[in-house]
């Protein structure tokens, strides 16, 4: 499957996003949300929120309080577009790596270009993407060229409920790449 076709199939996607919010939900780690949501991809398409929600009650109910499905809506949006992003990358480099550990331990996709190893960081440009994105740093010991790539959802792509990566933004990876290579 294609970018393009991935969108079209995207844009029939339904989301609502309930807004309660929970300080409990939103601090504690709920394991297993990208292990759920990965392998619920069939043919290269992404599970519909409802499929995704109903997976990771089953196999996680001690993890559904108040404010937890807000939060996992929240992310599957996250992982979704970062799904996506998956594609976009690979249009633009030759050697685009996903790996689930490596997504678990705070890094979304890698990149082999010039016989260097980059580590792309993917999240949104809000407060409380860049403060997940501080605690990430604060989780892991990150090591090697990492790179962040923060969406600024009012520039996004606009595709049914989902706001995703644009060329713009893969032009911006690729530009520090190439002045890291010179």
């Amino acid at each position: 499957m294609d970018r393009l076709l991935l969108e079209r199939e995207l844009e029939k996607y339904k989301v609502v996003i309930p807004h309660e919010i929970n300080n409990k939900a939103e601090y504690t780690k709920m394991p297993g949300m990208i292990n759920v949501f990965r392998g619920l991809i069939h043919n290269d398409l992404p599970p519909s929120l409802d499929t995704f929600l109903k997976n990771y009650k089953e196999k996680f109910p001690e993890y559904i309080i108040q404010g937890s499905i807000s939060r996992l809506t929240r992310a599957y949006l996250s992982f979704v577009r970062e799904y996506h992003l998956g594609f976009l990358l690979k249009e633009n480099f030759d050697n685009v790596i996903y790996d689930l550990e490596k997504d678990i331990n705070g890094v979304d996709y890698v990149i082999l270009h010039n016989n260097k190893v980059y580590n792309i960081h993917a999240f949104v440009d809000t407060r409380r993407g860049n403060k997940w994105r501080a605690v990430k740093e604060r989780w892991h010991n990150f090591q090697g060229i990492h790179l962040d790539l923060p969406l600024n959802l009012s520039e996004g792509k606009r595709v049914g409920y989902f706001i995703l990566y644009t060329p713009s933004n893969i032009l911006y990876i690729y530009n520090i790449i190439n002045n890291i290579t010179k």
